[in-house]
């Protein structure tokens, strides 16, 4: 990269014109007798060196644009752009991942509610059929005392209770059985 000569370029701090703060005044009786204020350049004081700076970047903007143009990137570089290429993939695989696992988050939260009211609808039914299974039992325990009280009126079969029909429910088919067949031999 070459740059262009640019000492032909006059100096910007000799360029500098006074701020309206900064005014030269002639004094009464000078060459011009006015009073007015003049305008003057200066090429001391910080302000002119700032002023001039500001200035500059015009004049030099002219050099600037006469520089060969070469690539921005072949003057960066390449590990940091590899390192931000990479950190760019890592990221985007990342966020892949992130939105993976939520969306699998989700089906798996559905497939919770799903299976939490399948659940339910199966302590319905299994909650029926206990009803249903003890009411049966419940009438056939009376079916049996009925039929006991129907064949033998002159017994007391307030003793028996219902767990005792549940439990003993054999004994007393065979006790039925064996009075049956007393009572049919006699």
């Amino acid at each position: 990269m070459t740059l262009p000569d640019c000492s032909s370029m006059p100096d910007p701090i000799s360029l500098v014109p006074l701020s309206a703060s900064q005014t030269i005044t002639e004094p009464k009786g000078g060459p011009n007798d006015s009073g007015h204020e003049k305008d003057a350049f200066i090429s001391t004081g910080p302000v002119a060196r700032a002023i001039a700076a500001q200035c500059a970047l015009p004049a030099n903007m002219e050099c600037l644009e006469a520089i060969e143009e070469e690539p921005f990137l072949d003057q960066i570089d390449s590990g940091p752009l590899m390192d931000r290429a990479t950190h760019l993939n890592s990221s985007l695989k990342l966020s892949a991942r992130v939105e993976q696992l939520v969306k699998k988050e989700d089906e798996q939260v559905v497939i919770i509610h799903q299976l939490c009211s399948n659940l339910a609808r199966a302590e319905a039914n299994v909650d029926e059929a206990t009803r249903s299974l003890n009411d049966i039992l419940l009438h056939q325990a009376d079916l049996i005392i009925t039929k006991l009280w129907a064949r033998f009126p002159d017994e007391d079969w307030c003793f028996v209770s219902w767990s005792d029909t549940y439990q003993d429910l054999d004994e007393v088919e065979e006790t039925v059985a064996g009075s049956i067949a007393l009572a049919e031999n006699a």
